[in-house]
């Protein structure tokens, strides 16, 4: 029996010491998350828009393919513009977007004090245009944007009502991944300047045209200024350049944009998940 008790207490004494070092080896190996930090941002701001469609004069001899000069409007319908053989016809048609209002929303995931990989997204609100200019006999004249008052459009009902010059409902959407820099070394009093560069895509959505979606990147740099340990408020650039396919042409110019927004930025500390 006085072996037994022995040994048992044996045994309990090497239990209690295996928890005492167990329990001081996760204390010195305490775990940690890759992620530091989670930002929420959201901001509203201006959207500069862009001129996505331009095409130049025809030179008066050009032999012009059957369907060549066909323009589509924003109802969805086209519009053949004549051809360089007559004497009178439309001509050197541009689509630009006009600017508008933007609403953003973005996460950012820290990975360090200074590095985070934000998933970025917004929606910008705006109104769009084509312009054109008429030849006559050769000679071009002022750029306009036609209406069913003009000569060319006063008899036709379709011309009659809503513009399809016009549109007055184009929405972006925009959504991809944002690396970022929190440059802390470069800190002066109050701001805090970030930069860094995105990759996503884009939806351009018309009224009765078929959507355009297109691929982007884009440049990013800002500045925040905090308000306490958690909140932030910060003025943000964007510069976006993409090309997307018309119905006229399977590539149009390359387009370039800009975004300024103010918004306001949650930081939310990650706690190690054991």
């Amino acid at each position: 029996m006085t072996l037994r008790k022995l040994f048992a207490l044996t045994v309990v004494m090497l239990l209690a010491s295996s928890v005492v070092v167990a329990e001081d080896i996760s204390e010195s190996f305490e775990k940690t998350s890759k992620i530091k930090t989670i930002s929420l941002n959201f901001g509203g701001g201006y959207y500069s828009g862009c001129t996505y469609f331009e095409l130049p004069l025809i030179h008066p001899n050009a032999q012009l393919a059957e369907g060549s000069n066909n323009l589509w409007l924003y109802d969805g319908e086209y519009l053949d513009l004549g051809t360089g053989d007559a004497d009178r016809y439309l001509d050197a048609p541009i689509k630009k977007i006009n600017p508008g209002s933007l609403f953003s929303a973005n996460i950012g995931f820290y990975l360090s004090e200074n590095f985070h990989i934000d998933l970025s997204t917004s929606v910008a609100k705006s109104t769009a245009d084509i312009t054109i200019i008429e030849v006559n006999n050769d000679i071009p004249g002022e750029r306009f944007q036609p209406t069913g008052d003009h000569d060319f459009f006063r008899n036709d009902p379709r011309f009659q009502g809503d513009n399809p010059f016009h549109e007055d409902d184009f929405t972006l959407y925009s959504g991809g991944l944002t690396l970022l820099y929190d440059a802390t070394n470069l800190r002066k009093g109050f701001l805090l300047p970030y930069f860094g560069c995105g990759l996503g895509g884009v939806i351009n959505r018309f009224s009765a045209l078929e959507d355009k979606t297109a691929l982007y990147f884009q440049f990013v740099t800002g500045s925040y200024i905090s308000i306490t340990d958690n909140l932030k408020i910060n003025a943000e650039i964007r510069t976006t350049t993409y090309s997307f396919g018309t119905e006229e042409v399977v590539y149009a110019k390359e387009i370039f944009n800009a975004t300024f927004t103010l918004g306001a930025t949650w930081m939310i500390d990650v706690k190690p998940i054991y």
